[in-house]
């Protein structure tokens, strides 16, 4: 008698299932399992092609269908019917015969022999082209496409959204063959009454207790730092891995402390950054920001009450957490207020997703971003892979019409959907946008305030940063001294509004939750900033070489004197202090490398020689830095 090829090369799960049914159990998918039923019964085109994302229950729900099968709670036309699984890989590997001779042998025996039952076959894309690169111009999806035109068999497919795109919808006498079945990622809520349903199921199995409480945690971390992969089944892994963790470590009870543990030790992040609530990450964002960010205290103080309403559930759960246009002259701070809340907020400045809108100005760009077929998006896969993050649009001004009418779609909708028609959310990120179009009207009012007589340049830049933040509070101003100063603020006012609706449609505009102006940076500030970069000198020393970095106040002013330019805030300032100090000091470490680090060894002293500028005599002086080591 001649073996059967479909027992050889198939899985009867009814058998698998019908022996173990307390573990197949399909929770929450009743819409889906309808209307998988209802496509089975149609009498054209009753061939399901299950579509959905790896680890959304693809094959869950057919396990679940087996077990409708195998306790009688089918149609009647459904009863004692068969799914058979295909293995392609083990039929594939096989070495007796051509692939597609046995494959063919496989559809004939099930036409002749089971004509009523169903094959599945998980990742169907893999069939289309199996068997060609044997020289046979015949593959396997050519092989099922006549029975299924003719009705000889019964098939039921899944595979991926992108390998759908990608493999199959090309295909359109294929196609025609199936009814699509689209299986969605479950939300939240509907994760946590699947963990709830399998719970026992675990508890059981590892001999542990999951703490109620525990279940919640297990959902919003794994959405949270498992952005890869989908739910239930990251969820319902971490749910897996907290379980036997506890039973390794002896402990009766998987608790929320479990399942930081866990992510600790599979994701390498700290269990007090996984342990913090909303509140406490708002909280941060207060300590970061104004220990990052000089002379911006009126801006920071703006960002940090939009971020609470987004975090407290005040605002709309439909839009981005928050929306910014952060508008200033370059070297104010934007960029790095931007880092400081990836940092508060998600844990790190990897949260941060950086798009320099200048190389987004072609009409095609916005085709860039949500991606083509064949061709993913550089937007749309950031944002899935780091669902939590600032996204951060640089220069915003520069992007194409295309690009700014995509932003106002995710500003309005919270959603935007990428070239496999996929829903990519942007609820759980901060989008900011940077511009430099006010640069040169503050510096044109700058200028116009510096006509003041007896003024310092901090009290002039003073005087127009506080008529700016004004401004944008539509209060009344005057921006320096004068009988026209009146005249200036509403010019600027006036000004401003027209750059950015000669930039941006007005309802772009308009969706943009917040617009924080970045003070211009006084000398005083700029001081404050080379204090901090010299600060940042010596950690950095101390951590790579185990050296002190020994300064005084005079390297502070000369660092600030040299890198002080109204135009450019705070960037000369890290130039300066790369080219002054830390271009130097690397030179003398490189030499410590080849001749040998010095016994005794703490480390180095700036040493600032010459004298300072004199106003009105000598304005830069004949200033210069040494070094010498400190033993």
């Amino acid at each position: 008698m001649t073996e059967s090829l479909l027992k050889k090369y198939c899985l009867n799960l009814n058998y698998k299932v019908n022996n173990d049914l307390g573990n197949y159990n399909t929770i929450g998918r009743e819409a889906d399992m309808e209307r998988l039923i209802a496509i089975l019964s149609n009498k054209r085109k009753h061939h399901p092609l299950i579509i959905g994302e790896p680890g959304v229950g693809k094959t869950d729900l057919i396990e679940g269908f087996v077990k409708k099968i195998v306790l009688g709670e089918v149609p009647a036309t459904m009863q004692n019917k068969t799914v058979w699984v295909l293995e392609l890989a083990r039929l594939m590997k096989q070495k007796d015969m051509p692939f597609i001779g046995l494959f063919e042998s496989l559809i004939d025996e099930l036409k002749q022999d089971h004509p009523d039952d169903y094959l599945f076959i998980d990742e169907i894309h893999t069939v289309m082209g199996a068997g060609s690169h044997q020289g046979n111009s015949l593959d396997a999806g050519n092989v099922l496409k006549p029975a299924l035109a003719r009705g000889e068999i019964n098939l039921i497919g899944a595979t991926t959204v992108e390998e759908y795109g990608d493999n199959i919808e090309p295909d359109g006498a294929l196609m025609r063959r199936f009814s699509l079945l689209m299986l969605a990622e479950p939300t939240l809520p509907e994760t946590l009454e699947i963990l709830e349903g399998l719970k026992g199921q675990y508890e059981e199995f590892h001999h542990v207790k999951i703490a109620k409480d525990a279940l919640p945690y297990m959902v919003t971390f794994s959405h949270r730092y498992m952005p890869d992969r989908f739910m239930p089944d990251k969820a319902i892994d971490l749910m897996d891995d907290a379980c036997s963790f506890a039973n390794l470590k002896d402990q009766e009870e998987v608790t929320r402390e479990t399942v930081a543990q866990v992510l600790d030790s599979l994701l390498g992040i700290p269990i007090h950054s996984i342990l913090k609530d909303d509140q406490q990450r708002v909280t941060a964002v207060s300590q970061v920001l104004k220990s990052r960010i000089m002379g911006q205290d009126k801006a920071i103080s703006e960002v940090i009450d939009a971020v609470s309403i987004g975090f407290t559930g005040l605002a709309d759960p439909n839009k981005p957490i928050s929306s910014f246009l952060f508008l200033g002259t370059p070297g104010t701070g934007k960029t790095e207020t931007a880092k400081g809340l990836a940092q508060a907020l998600f844990d790190s400045e990897d949260a941060m997703i950086r798009l320099d809108m200048s190389e987004y100005q072609e009409p095609q760009s916005a085709q860039r971003l949500i991606g083509t077929k064949g061709r993913r998006g550089i937007l749309t896969e950031a944002v899935k892979h780091k669902q939590y993050a600032v996204l951060l649009l640089d220069e915003i001004e520069k992007g194409d019409q295309s690009v700014q009418d995509l932003f106002l779609q995710i500003l309005q909708d919270g959603i935007v959907h990428d070239s496999y028609g996929r829903a990519v959310s942007f609820k759980n990120t901060i989008i900011v946008m940077t511009t430099n179009l006010a640069g040169d009207l503050i510096d044109d009012a700058t200028n116009y305030s510096t006509t003041g007589q007896g003024e310092t340049i901090d009290d002039q830049i003073a005087a127009f940063n506080d008529s700016a933040q004004q401004l944008t509070n539509g209060q009344n101003i005057r921006v320096g001294s004068g009988k026209d100063a009146d005249r200036v603020a509403l010019d600027f006012n006036n000004k401003l509004q027209m750059e950015l609706t000669d930039y941006f449609r007005p309802e772009f505009v308009n969706r943009i939750e917040h617009k924080v102006i970045f003070n211009m940076l006084s000398k005083s500030v700029v001081h404050q900033i080379a204090k901090l970069n010299l600060m940042r000198v010596n950690k950095r020393l101390q951590k790579a070489e185990h050296l002190e970095f020994m300064y005084d106040q005079r390297l502070i002013k000369f660092i600030s004197d040299e890198g002080f330019d109204l135009r450019n805030g705070a960037r000369p300032i890290a130039y300066m202090t790369n080219r002054k100090v830390m271009a130097p000091l690397a030179r003398m470490l490189i030499q410590m490398k080849t001749n040998g680090r010095p016994s005794g060894l703490r480390g180095f002293r700036a040493i600032v020689r010459g004298h300072d500028p004199i106003p009105g005599k000598d304005r830069f002086g004949n200033r210069r830095i040494e070094f010498e080591a400190i033993n």
